[in-house]
């Protein structure tokens, strides 16, 4: 059997650590169907994600 150089893991591929800075983490909320609606179109109009949308309006508060 001939020695493959094909397949299987190579040095430096794959998704790169994220940094520990920008963890993101994951909650649950129970909010009216209204609000998730007009939370999605307005992430939507600013090219962002829900929870970047949301951290931005906390981070404005300080």
């Amino acid at each position: 059997m001939a020695d493959n150089t094909w397949g299987g893991a190579r040095p430096g591929s794959g998704r790169k650590p994220a940094d520990p800075e920008d963890k993101r983490v994951q909650m649950v909320i129970t909010i009216d169907r209204d609000t998730k609606e007009k939370l999605k179109a307005r992430a939507k109009e600013k090219n962002v994600r829900v929870g970047r949308l949301i951290d931005d309006w906390i981070s404005q508060e300080k």
